[in-house]
């Protein structure tokens, strides 16, 4: 070639590379920048990006730029679009159902060799999740995003372009639009006022707020149900991150590593790789000197039911993030600000002086939420940078860890779990298989009856063999946990776990299952979609129909027939019609055709047998009428109040919110019964404190909504509380019942989250339909009461409010799940749920909760009965139901 054509060719390729230089460039220039959107830097002080802004900016973005697609993965309670972006080079993007393909093939491992597993390691590309805004009241995670989201679409360096050609990035900007909505809405009111650091007088979500990261093995709100099908049914992400923010202290963020304790299913392997990438984040944070940054503190690897500790039961990598300062109004931090050390749990850290898992302290200045924006971006680019470099790594680590699980489920116990249709609630059985397959677990179904030590179980039973990849999420979730006896210091008091110690998923359900131990040939079918068991109404032209006081969905049945306008009558005594015997609480409808239909439809929908009876049998039994609720909801903010909400919502009970108005101005008397939920005696009494929040906020039920609870009470009305209400109802209403638990120390007694066993009088009128043992969750604030005898004097005694007890917690081997602390000395055979007769009406008192976060189904009815209870009968005595047993 001649040197002429050398220099034209090379003229020619200088050409060609500035025209693809400066079509780059002018394609970023076309990409809106955030602050061109926002009109302010995100982070800016005193300002926020609202949800709508936010939603703007990424269409415009996706719109903008062909490294950025936006997909709508569900809607919010309140019609919000969830959207994530998918953020990659042009190639991928334009190759995106392949990279799907093997990031699923490789999680999943089944039928997946060693060789080919490593070959597509090689192909394939690192998916990396990372989201914003799941708790709205942490507000510099959904600000740091959109700034993370320019960068990855339209960064140059060497190190962005190869994060966008080695990682596909789901990056979700808001887990929680309705509750940022409440939240930012609330600030830009009390901005200028001396309430602008409050926050909202309601929970930030239609029902669950801080509670919507307790909410990812069961699954209800429609966040967590839309995120888990990107995890756990399209994508299977290698590295999940979660970013949050904690109180105000000076540590700036914590990041991985985790504290103690690890859950025992948790692979080795998923540990490794969260430190890994932990130490890296760590590395990078120094590197661009951002300092106080802190690891090992608090947060654990036990629990599984957050968004960031589910995926590790999956074989992935768990990032969780907490930075500090969560509000755009800057802070002064004086030296003098700083404290000596931080205490969390046992572990003392020293603020002035390095540590191993505190380096490089903060040494104060001014707080800002742009700080913290910087943070989480460093944090964002962190964990971008690790996925690139040990690309490879990470796909063949989630197919080895698969490819383990899978091998164990052959060739240790347990072979499978066997759901059968015989059930006490055979709905709620289904329900909680539900809950695992929307965790990416696999359902067989049996296909021919078959036996195990000597059972025979029929054709329709479900299947679930331990043999597949996310076995150690089954495992988890349907056997017991020990938790660890951890102490402060040695000898000393409990150190409370994160969150739950226990939550075995048959046992706070009420569901049977069947564990079998070793390999058992059983013909079955792959389940693509849940059915319920087969429900039927038998002998469905019959003059009348009862339906069984044991399946919860018959409670939704029973609502459906009486905002139909039917009489509903419930039957006091157990009784035996052609042979089928119904226990006591069994609900009577007379036939019509629209009756008929709606029974058909529940026994289809829900898998119940209703049974068509020739005459009404001739047993006492009490009217059923459509009851008048009222839920009690505080300006504080109550998750309790709001899961209980979502109970009604989806069990058919309709209900009115009644704040502290409606009740002190005496304006009851129209409801049968009123819900208090879970709150401490003197938040239920006092609410906010005056100066705290704007005046309509402030206060609560005050003694005068004490006066008219109690007024409402004796002139025939129903209350029910539990747990922490249960303190306001029996001093505010002198009601003869305590805390038989009152006084004694946590080294004495202690049961942080946990299943315990109670055994219940399912012949009373507040548990029909209550397995008569079962397990209920005991919490650091549940109860146990006694019940006070009346004054005596000189063989004169006062009569004072009848009480009945018809729930008591077990007489032994009472842990059922969890961790528990002097139970057999301190709860052993005490009453856990009691009704005071007063006046004309009645209280019921619960020690725990029994609807806590919508999961323990076992103890639902301890809210239904007492609700459907409040129509139908006087209650002013003990009940004759049980006089005869006491």
């Amino acid at each position: 070639m001649s040197n002429s054509m050398k220099k034209n060719g090379l003229k020619w390729g200088l050409a060609l590379l500035l025209l693809g230089f400066l079509s780059v460039s002018l394609k970023a220039q076309e990409i809106p920048k955030p602050a061109d959107v926002f009109g302010f830097e995100p982070g800016a002080n005193y300002e926020l990006i609202d949800n709508d802004q936010l939603e703007k900016y990424y269409r415009l973005l996706a719109d903008a730029s062909d490294r950025v697609i936006l997909k709508e993965i569900g809607e919010t309670h309140r019609g919000n679009a969830l959207l994530m972006l998918i953020i990659s080079s042009e190639e991928n993007l334009a190759n995106l159902d392949k990279y799907k393909s093997i990031s699923q093939k490789l999680a999943k491992a089944k039928g997946v060799s060693d060789k080919e597993a490593k070959r597509l390691s090689r192909e394939g590309k690192a998916v990396v999740w990372i989201d914003s805004g799941l708790h709205s009241t942490e507000l510099a995670t959904s600000q740091h995003n959109p700034v993370f989201a320019y960068k990855m679409a339209t960064g140059e360096s060497p190190e962005i372009r190869k994060m966008r050609n080695e990682v596909i990035l789901l990056n979700m900007p808001v887990m929680n639009p309705d509750g940022h909505e409440i939240v930012v809405d609330w600030y830009r009111q009390q901005k200028d006022t001396e309430f602008a650091l409050t926050g909202p007088p309601e929970v930030y979500h239609e029902y669950v707020g801080h509670d919507n990261n307790r909410d990812w093995y069961m699954m209800l709100q429609k966040e967590s149900q839309a995120v888990s099908k990107m995890l756990y049914e399209e994508w299977f992400p290698q590295i999940v991150v979660n970013h949050h923010q904690m109180g105000e202290m000076p540590p700036r963020m914590f990041i991985p590593p985790f504290a103690n304790p690890i859950n025992p299913n948790i692979p080795a392997m998923a540990v490794r790789g969260t430190n890994l990438v932990g130490e890296h984040m760590a590395n990078r944070f120094v590197g661009e000197g951002k300092s106080g940054v802190i690891q090992g503190i608090t947060f654990n690897m036990w629990w599984n039911g957050g968004m960031r500790t589910v995926p590790y039961f999956h074989n992935m990598v768990g990032i969780l993030t907490e930075s500090t300062h969560r509000s755009p109004i800057p802070k002064e931090w004086t030296e003098d600000d700083i404290p000596e050390k931080l205490v969390r749990g046992g572990d003392e850290i020293p603020m002035d002086e390095s540590s191993i898992f505190y380096p490089d302290p903060w040494e104060g200045g001014t707080a800002t939420m742009k700080q913290m924006v910087d943070y989480h971006l460093t944090a964002s680019m962190g964990v971008m940078d690790i996925a690139v470099k040990r690309k490879q790594e990470w796909l063949y680590n989630i197919y080895q860890m698969g490819q383990d699980a899978i091998e164990k489920g052959k060739e240790k116990s347990p072979y499978a779990y066997v759901i059968s249709p015989d059930q006490w609630d055979r709905a709620e059985s289904v329900n909680l298989l539900k809950a695992l397959k929307k965790g990416g677990i696999e359902i067989h179904q049996a296909t021919s009856d078959f036996e195990y030590n000597g059972e025979t179980y029929p054709e329709n039973s479900y299947v679930v063999y331990s043999s597949q990849a996310f076995r150690p999420y089954l495992k988890d979730l349907m056997e017991p946990q020990f938790y660890p006896d951890r102490r402060l210091y040695p000898d000393g008091p409990p150190e409370p776990p994160y969150d739950m110690a226990g939550w075995t998923l048959p046992i706070q359900m009420g569901v049977d299952v069947t564990k079998i131990e070793d390999h058992v040939d059983i013909d079955t079918k792959a389940v693509e979609k849940l059915a319920p068991f087969n429900g039927t109404v038998h002998n469905s032209n019959s003059s009348g129909y009862i339906i069984p006081s044991n399946s919860n969905m018959g409670i939704v049945a029973v609502n459906n027939l009486l905002k139909d306008g039917h009489e509903v009558e419930r039957l006091k005594e157990e009784v035996s019609v052609d042979g089928q015997t119904f226990k006591p609480g069994a609900f009577y409808v007379a036939n019509s055709n629209n009756a008929k239909q709606l029974l058909r439809n529940a026994s289809r929908e829900y898998g119940i047998d209703i049974f068509g009876v020739d005459e009404k049998p001739d047993v006492q039994s009490m009217a059923t009428e459509k009851p008048k609720i009222g839920i009690y909801q505080s300006w504080t903010g109550s998750m309790d109040e709001g899961w209980t909400r979502w109970i009604f919502d989806n069990y058919g009970f309709e209900y009115d919110r009644l704040k502290n108005r409606d009740i002190q101005n005496d304006d009851l008397q129209g409801y049968d019964i009123i819900i208090l939920p879970s709150m401490s005696a003197s938040r239920l009494l006092n609410g906010h404190e005056q100066g705290t929040m704007p005046e309509k906020y402030v206060g609560g039920l005050g003694v005068e909504g004490a006066y008219h609870l109690k007024k409402y009470v004796e002139s025939g009305g129903t209350i029910i509380g539990w747990e922490g209400a249960t303190d306001f109802l029996m001093n505010q209403f002198g009601l003869p019942v305590e805390d038989a638990l009152a006084g004694i120390s946590e080294e004495e007694f202690f049961i942080p989250g946990s299943l315990i066993k109670l055994k219940t009088d399912n012949s009373n009128p507040q548990a029909l339909g209550v397995e008569e043992n079962h397990a209920g969750f005991f919490l650091r604030q549940s109860k146990a009461f006694s019940v006070v005898d009346p004054a005596e004097v000189e063989d004169k005694k006062a009569k004072g409010p009848s009480v009945e007890v018809f729930s008591w917690y077990g007489d032994e081997d009472i842990l059922l799940s969890g961790w528990a602390l002097g139970e057999e000395e301190h709860l052993a055979g005490k009453p856990a749920a009691v009704r005071v007769a007063l006046g004309k009406g009645e209280v019921v008192l619960v020690g725990f909760r029994p609807q806590l976060r919508a999961q323990p189904r076992a103890t639902f009815k301890f809210l239904f009965n007492p609700i459907l209870n409040s129509t139908s009968e006087d209650l002013s005595e003990v009940s004759e139901w049980t006089q005869e047993s006491e």
